[in-house]
Order: C-alpha cells, then sequence, then structure tokens
C-alpha cells in the first residue's frame, strides 16, 4: 500500500498493511530541522509549512496525515486585510492584522518568535462585545461554497500518494470564540475580560438567528 492508500483504508475502519506511522510532527519540528526561524514559515509563509511538512514525510518514510489545508478567498468575502509590523527585535516581531469591513475594522495583535514555534495572541478581533461581535458574525463567515480551491489543489497534487490531505473550514461555534476570537479569553494570557463570553453566547442568536453560539458548548 501507499501511504495514502494505507492512511485512508484506516481512516475508512478497514486493515491496512501495516498500521500507519502518521506522527503529529505539527510545524516545529519540520520548520527546526529546515534551520529557519519560525517566523519565516507562520508569519510570512516562506516556505509554506505543509512544504517543510513533507521534506520530513518524505526523509524518514511517515505515512503523511495533512492538516494544513485550506481554502482561498471567497467570491462573496466582503474584507480586506492589511498587515502591520509594530516592533521588530532580534527575537519577536509584533504583528497587527486589520480586517476592512463595510461596517467598520476590526485588527487582531500577534506575536511572532524566531526560536519559538508559539504564537502569542496579545489582542483579538472582539474587543467590545456588543460593537463588535455583529460584525464579526457578518463578515467573517462568507460562503464556503465559492471560495478559491487552487492552493488546496496544488497541495494535493504535491502530495500525491505520500499522504492523505485535510482542508479546514471555520464555523461560528462558542469554542471558536473562546479560543482567538473574544479579546481576553483563550490561552495566550490575555487579561481577564469579566463576562464577555456570557455575553456573547446571549447576543450572537440575537444578532444571527442560525448561529449556534448560544449553544454549542465545548466541554
Amino acid at each position: 500500500m501507499t501511504p495514502k492508500e494505507r492512511m485512508l483504508c484506516a481512516i475508512n475502519h478497514g486493515q491496512p498493511d501495516v498500521v500507519p506511522v502518521a506522527p503529529d510532527i505539527s510545524g516545529m519540528l519540520p520548520t527546526r530541522a529546515a534551520g529557519l526561524p519560525f517566523w519565516d514559515s507562520y508569519l510570512y509563509n516562506n516556505p509554506p509549512g505543509w512544504l517543510l511538512y513533507l521534506e520530513q514525510v518524505k526523509k524518514f518514510g511517515l505515512d503523511g496525515w495533512f492538516i494544513y489545508g485550506g481554502l482561498g478567498p471567497s467570491r462573496d468575502d466582503k474584507r480586506e486585510f492589511r498587515t502591520e509590523v509594530r516592533e521588530k527585535t532580534h527575537s519577536k516581531i509584533v504583528v497587527r492584522r486589520h480586517c476592512d469591513t463595510p461596517d467598520g475594522t476590526l485588527w487582531q495583535e500577534q506575536v511572532y518568535y524566531r526560536d519559538n514555534p508559539e504564537v502569542m495572541r496579545t489582542s483579538n478581533w472582539v474587543k467590545d462585545v456588543d460593537k463588535d461581535l455583529p460584525t464579526y458574525l457578518k463578515y467573517f463567515f462568507p460562503d464556503p461554497s465559492s471560495c478559491d480551491d487552487a492552493d488546496f489543489q496544488e497541495q494535493k497534487r504535491k502530495i500525491g500518494d505520500y499522504g492523505v490531505v485535510g482542508c479546514c473550514v471555520g464555523y461560528p461555534e462558542l469554542g471558536n470564540l473562546y479560543i482567538g476570537v473574544l479579546d481576553g479569553t483563550g490561552y495566550d494570557g490575555q487579561r481577564s475580560t469579566p463576562g464577555g463570553l456570557e455575553r456573547a453566547a446571549y447576543l450572537a442568536p440575537k444578532t444571527d438567528p442560525d448561529s449556534k453560539l448560544g449553544f454549542d458548548v465545548k466541554g
């Protein structure tokens, strides 16, 4: 079996020729093995993390499990992004990413490190729940059926039989708000925003009746 056949067989509850070997080496080991600063891949996407991962899959004969796939912009996407470097030192780069929408601008700030794969999020998109959350819900989830899949197709071509390829599509749910949207939430050591998550869970269904934010709670 090829790595792709082996992984597909196991995923579909079949019995492959051998147990697939697909350790989660993530982006850390491939980037470190390439001798690059982590911000080259994580911030500038040069080279893309999935290409670094593919090099290690080939080198060690792994069964590839590619979870880095994603879709490009949707034709319905009304957002425009701008990136601003706020600070750059020998060890870190502080980046503010602005998202312009017809209803105003949201921004997020992150810190990328030379020698550490962790990306520290110091400020999230939603700072004022009542003001920013409706804008986030309205514009951050354009129709995925009209997304450009050129990058995803390129990944599939280059990966070939080295493994299986996954594609991530974001959707509005409470877990995503907690991890990376509400200011003062998540696991990045941000300041506390008392009541923010509860306010979002209350407000989201009123802002978007189809939203599951008020009910999809992860344990």
